[in-house]
């Protein structure tokens, strides 16, 4: 064989080996080294009644990486109809998009999925308001969690929801007070390790009074936060004078059954309610006035025995850490009042 004829043998294995790569792609539907690109596009739309989208807004798309290591960032002008637009954005689905966009002193922003980057857009901005009004709270609970007579200290957790009834984003002003344009919260005299939880973006939990308060901005809808805490009691009880800074619509204070012998003392309509198999005993209280609030005497709490002692020494403070579930938020929020109106409205009738 000639040396030319091994060279155009060669050339004809890459060549068919090339071809059934081609043809493997073409049957499996998939492309070789090819990423996706499309263009993403939408609109920023002011849901502020008879507002505008200011002239210079500036739209950001950031590209995070699984770890949420930042990979790339890119502007945008929006124009003066709110549409925008970015050209040949690489879709990966490993990555995470994000755009934002900030109006009158707040960043909103909103998660793209790599599979809807083709899709058309829609961001909503509000004009901001300095009314604290603007804010009305539905719904307070007040739970014994538990209790450890090893350390005299009861766990409790509070779950608040309330709501932005306006259409436009309250916005926290921490200079020129009054008015108090961020919602507050007060506590006993002598609470420890305090754990907030909301789902307000961005903001701190700064210490006010006797309470702590939330800087976070308010956007409009529903909203909702909880905490819990220690609490040292004495001599087998406390009171708690619960201030409610804002009001409530019904605020209600539950103790679990299985905690028996302890009690709650407190002028208010009592039920029993059962919820996902745990049985509570309940006071409640309907349309509670800002800066109102009822007194909470809590009574029957478990001496320290010798043993209690003990643990308590070789025991860690994170024993004493709560975790607060969403599904366990929700049901609290949205469930147990659903079943004390109904069972106030059954016994009405």
């Amino acid at each position: 064989m000639k040396e030319d004829d091994g060279i155009r043998l060669v050339n004809i294995k890459y060549l068919i080996l090339g071809l059934f790569i081609t043809i493997l792609c073409v049957f499996n539907g998939t492309p070789v080294n090819a990423q996706a690109s499309y263009d993403v596009r939408g609109y920023v739309v002011n849901e502020t009644r008879d507002s505008v989208i200011p002239e210079g807004l500036e739209i950001i798309l950031h590209t995070f990486d699984p770890e949420g290591g930042p990979v790339e960032t890119k502007k945008s002008s929006v124009d003066n109809d709110g549409y925008f637009e970015f050209l040949s954005i690489s879709q990966d689905s490993n990555l995470k998009y994000f755009l934002t966009v900030e109006h009158e002193s707040f960043i909103y922003n909103k998660e793209v999925l790599s599979d809807s980057l083709s899709d058309p857009i829609k961001i909503s901005v509000y004009d901001k308001t300095l009314d604290p009004t603007v804010v009305t709270f539905d719904t307070h609970i007040f739970v014994i969690a538990d209790i450890s007579s090893a350390n005299q200290t009861v766990s409790v957790v509070e779950f608040i929801k309330f709501t932005n009834n306006s259409d436009k984003t309250l916005i926290p002003d921490m200079e020129n007070v009054p008015p108090i344009t961020f919602v507050r919260f007060s506590m006993p005299d002598n609470f420890t390790e305090l754990d907030v939880q909301t789902d307000l973006p961005g903001g701190q939990i700064i210490s006010v009074g006797t309470g702590f308060a939330v800087t976070s901005p308010i956007t409009p809808g529903n909203h909702q936060i909880s905490f819990s805490y220690l609490l040292e009691y004495e001599e087998g009880k406390f009171d708690y004078e619960q201030k409610l800074i804002h009001g409530a619509e019904f605020f209600q204070a539950m103790i679990p059954d299985r905690l028996s012998g302890t009690s709650i003392n407190m002028d208010a309509e009592q039920t029993s309610l059962d919820i996902e198999g745990t049985a509570y005993s309940a006071w409640n209280l309907y349309e509670v006035e800002p800066g109102d609030g009822p007194l909470i005497m809590v009574e029957g709490l478990p001496d320290a025995t010798m043993l209690d002692v003990v643990v308590a020494q070789v025991s860690s403070k994170g024993f004493w850490r709560i975790s607060i579930p969403v599904s366990v938020v929700i049901v609290l929020l949205v469930i147990v009042p659903w079943l004390v109106l109904r069972a106030r409205k059954e016994k009405n009738v």
